[in-house]
């Protein structure tokens, strides 16, 4: 008997040992990733200025209405991980960048930081199914008192120009103005691919924040 509980205590000891050594080389993988990102976008560029003038971008308006309050909706937007805004199937948060803190942030990660002013994010799109293509953007202004959440695309982004969320609060529910302005330079994309393809990303988004938002309030 005692031989057997020794060869167990082995085989015990030994499969813990397995266990810490995997869960340190995963631990050692994400810290490399975390690394990858920071070096990717601590320089990172936005590709308008703040005096943009944008009278020769293309834009696009579209008007979400959410069933809550200003401040309800105002905290869904703004305290929801990016991997709950942006949760596919077309629109999935891949990375992220904090400028306050320095530090990269992956996917898989739960303590991402929720959108702040100077958080990059990267967006991976779907077109079709076996198409993708990333998209980064940083956010330039949020403000609950002037009720305005505004993203900023990166230099190096296909398209240049911005993206602005206005908060209009009304009697029991609040409109969400999401203004965009665009250029490429590529007449197709900018009159005809972006616009189109733009308002199903934006509709997946709004519909992501909704949910959450009645999900919170059952």
């Amino acid at each position: 008997m005692k031989s057997l509980s020794t060869y167990i205590y082995l085989i015990l000891s030994f499969t813990l040992l397995q266990s810490c050594a995997s869960e340190e080389k995963v631990m050692h993988r994400l810290e490399k990733k975390k690394l990858a990102v920071k070096e990717k976008f601590r320089s990172f560029k936005i590709s308008c200025t703040k005096n943009q003038d944008f009278s020769s971008f293309y834009s696009q308006s579209l008007t979400y209405k959410v069933e809550a309050s200003f401040e309800e909706t105002w905290a869904a937007y703004t305290e929801l991980q990016p991997k709950e805004l942006w949760a596919g199937p077309l629109t999935k948060y891949k990375e992220g960048y904090s400028k306050i803190d320095e530090t990269g942030y992956v996917r898989k990660e739960t303590n991402a930081p929720c959108p702040d002013l100077g958080s990059i994010y990267e967006i991976k799109l779907r077109v079709i199914p076996l198409v993708k293509f990333p998209i980064n953007f940083e956010i330039t202004q949020l403000s609950k008192v002037n009720k305005i959440m505004e993203f900023t695309y990166g230099g190096k982004s296909p398209s240049k120009g911005k993206q602005t969320l206005t908060f209009v609060p009304k009697d029991g529910y609040t409109l969400i103005i999401h203004d965009s302005y665009f250029k490429s330079g590529k007449k197709l994309r900018d009159q005809k691919l972006y616009p189109f393809f733009h308002e199903k990303y934006l509709n997946e988004f709004h519909q992501n924040v909704a949910s959450r938002l009645k999900l919170s309030k059952r």
